[in-house]
């Protein structure tokens, strides 16, 4: 099984962190957060490589370090994020690849632990088969293993999950869903980060808590004026009803 990251241009990423980060600081959480995903999936023992598809060349040194496979999104001929995971997977399947974990890059309480229990929740040798670990809102999809990846359609945007989870349904393919905190947690807003403070340690221990430290974010985020709504960014999406098995861990 090899992962897939698809990140998008740094430049763009995380917008809506504007009211508290610049756009430089904003490039350099997402960097942040890529490395502490990619430091996880080095040398994971369910994993036989990671590639990153990227239209930003930014990337291409966090690779390198990380022992991962670069793919440049202007070799796939293919435009926004849909499209880019899709032509990514087609190239894996041309190169033999067919099981394929698909993950995000800002996904900082990431484990190792948690990769290993999505792997061992995954039932490739019943194809199809799909895997999905929705984020904490069961609006959208922060990890999914497919087999294979090629017959799977993908619908990333607004309530990726259900659409993923009904994808999954009509392809007859072997479901599971499963619950895992590290991987729900994403970053989008200002509040993700404060939540992300008050997760952390003492010691600084990942590249995204040192990063944060680095810029005094939670002196920032006690000064942030409260916006309405600011609580309930994002609605919770009903369970998705349809041939699938929860497992929870």
């Amino acid at each position: 099984m090899h992962a897939l990251i698809p990140v998008k241009q740094f430049s763009r990423a995380k917008q809506r962190l504007a009211r508290i980060l610049s756009p430089r600081e904003r490039e350099e959480l997402v960097k942040a957060m890529l490395a502490d995903v990619l430091a996880v999936l080095a040398h994971h023992p369910c994993l036989a490589g990671t590639v990153v598809v990227a239209g930003d060349a930014g990337a291409r040194p966090l690779v390198d370090r990380f022992h991962a496979d670069w793919l440049p999104e202007s070799a796939l001929g293919a435009r926004g994020l849909n499209g880019t995971v899709q032509a990514a997977v087609a190239t894996l399947a041309r190169a033999g690849i067919d099981d394929v974990l698909v993950l995000h890059a800002d996904i900082p309480l990431l484990s190792a632990a948690e990769i290993t229990r999505l792997a061992l929740a995954h039932e490739p040798q019943s194809r199809p088969a799909v895997s999905i670990t929705p984020d904490r809102h069961r609006e959208g999809t922060n990890c999914m293993i497919c087999s294979p990846a090629r017959e799977f359609t993908f619908a990333y945007g607004r309530n990726s999950f259900v659409h993923h989870v009904r994808q999954a349904v009509a392809l007859e393919a072997t479901l599971r869903v499963v619950e895992l905190p590290g991987v729900a947690f994403d970053v989008d807003w200002p509040q993700d980060l404060a939540e992300l403070v008050a997760r952390t340690g003492a010691e600084p221990v990942t590249h995204v808590q040192n990063y944060l430290e680095h810029i005094r974010i939670a002196r920032r985020l006690h000064a942030l004026p409260a916006c309405p709504g600011d609580g309930d960014r994002r609605k919770r999406t009903p369970r998705p009803h349809g041939d699938q098995e929860n497992v929870t861990h």
